[in-house]
């Protein structure tokens, strides 16, 4: 008997079982693909239906799967499912172990995926990327991220056998559509978690794709990239180099290198800057002219401040405490001539000692923009933190009723006397 979408609404609890637990995937996964959103958010309106199909799915979860991938996914994942017209979700934890699936309502989730159930079903047969659904906020992840990426890339298409999505694998358009009402707070989280490099390299991959060749001809011009965001408060390098029409793009490029301009900007920023500029349609950059930078006309930009020499400070040998107290500062200078950093060597400070920036020499061509007569700290190396002993609290070794009684020596001496005399 051929199952439509109407025929499995009329099902009972036993015959949705029936279906889902003895139903060829390829059957399964048709029937979902051939129905509208319409029709699936109506069915996984009916209890029943919901509950079994999603105990079904995991229970048979490498039917579903690229061998290959799953065989290479090891940890717990939880799933928390839910329904936008219920308030609970079904929530399962399952176990990826040596390419098979357990469920283990007991064991400790490394990661908690949390999705609506009619996205979850999408993705399951192979119609949604993980990827995208995360970027866009319409896959919670909570924990390892990778390993929930990992998870949602090991669907195949049906009757193939093929994974049907990559989700490291992002074009920039369908990015650009999936982040387009994502909240900032949200790309933060992303731009700073594991899935952060893939956006990046993804981004710069495909950047020369984006360059209008007609616009660029004849242009020479290089743009480094300072990319900041990062829980560990580095940056990612990049530099992008125009020539003649063709664009390159060089990763953790070497310091002192030639540049026309350099963009220091956050992880979150930066995707929204880079991807707010592709047309959903078209993806071509839009409202940006590529135009040639006027390298005699000094500009202004901020540069981050790195300290080198902390370990051989004699403050810092002493136990002494660094404190870096400015990070950033703005300086003025030819395009080519603006570094990426200023590094101050502060090998000889002594506890207590305090950096200016006044006794900080600038590189050649570079002027520090500051206010006239501001002094601006760079560093302060202060003394060892003590911590005050706590008050030490004399061991009282005696009974209460014996202090009591050394308490009242002369009111015992008193009663006595008084017994005696009665005596």
């Amino acid at each position: 008997m051929t199952v439509d979408v109407e025929l499995l609404a009329t099902m009972s609890a036993s015959e949705v079982r029936e279906f889902f637990r003895t139903s060829d995937v390829l059957e399964i996964t048709t029937l979902v693909r051939d129905a509208s959103d319409e029709q699936l958010a109506r069915l996984i309106e009916i209890d029943h239906f919901r509950a079994e199909g999603v105990a079904a799915i995991l229970d048979r979860f490498p039917e579903f799967a690229d061998t290959g991938r799953l065989g290479d996914i090891e940890g717990v994942v939880r799933f928390d499912l839910a329904h936008r017209k219920k308030k609970h979700a079904e929530c399962h934890t399952a176990r990826f172990a040596a390419g098979s699936v357990s469920l283990e309502p007991d064991a400790e989730p490394e990661v908690t995926i949390s999705a609506d159930l009619l996205d979850f079903v999408r993705l399951v047969t192979g119609q949604s990327n993980a990827a995208l659904l995360y970027l866009g906020g319409r896959l919670g992840i909570d924990g390892h991220a990778m390993l929930a990426l990992a998870v949602g890339s090991v669907f195949t298409v049906p009757g193939s056998g093929v994974a049907a999505v990559d989700p490291t694998s992002l074009d920039p358009v369908d990015v650009a559509t999936a982040v387009a009402t994502t909240s900032g707070k949200h790309m933060r989280s992303v731009m700073e978690g594991d899935f952060r490099p893939i956006v990046l390299e993804e981004v710069f991959r495909r950047f020369p794709e984006f360059i209008d060749t007609g616009k660029a001809s004849g242009l020479e011009l290089t743009v480094g990239f300072r990319i900041g965001g990062r829980l560990d408060g580095e940056v990612d390098r990049y530099v992008v180099h125009v020539r003649d029409g063709a664009c390159t793009v060089e990763t953790d490029p070497p310091e002192g290198q030639r540049r026309d301009a350099t963009i220091t900007i956050d992880g979150a920023d930066f995707l929204r800057l880079a991807l707010g500029q592709l047309h959903p349609v078209r993806g071509t950059l839009r409202h940006i002219d590529l135009q040639e930078v006027n390298l005699k006309e000094a500009i202004q930009a901020d540069v981050t401040i790195e300290l080198e020499g902390i370990d051989d400070a004699p403050g810092i040998k002493a136990g002494g405490v660094l404190d870096q107290v400015t990070r950033e500062i703005t300086v003025e200078a030819l395009p080519t001539d603006i570094p990426d950093s200023i590094t101050v060597d502060v090998s000889t400070m002594e506890i207590n000692d305090t950096l200016q920036l006044s006794a900080i020499e600038a590189p050649s061509g570079v002027t520090f923009v500051v206010e006239e007569d501001e002094e601006v700290t760079i560093a302060v190396l202060a003394p060892p933190r003590v911590e005050e002993a706590a008050p030490e609290v004399e061991e009282e070794t005696e009974l209460i009723g014996e202090s009591e009684g050394e308490g009242g020596d002369g009111g015992d001496g008193g009663g006595d006397s008084g017994g005696d005399s009665e005596g």
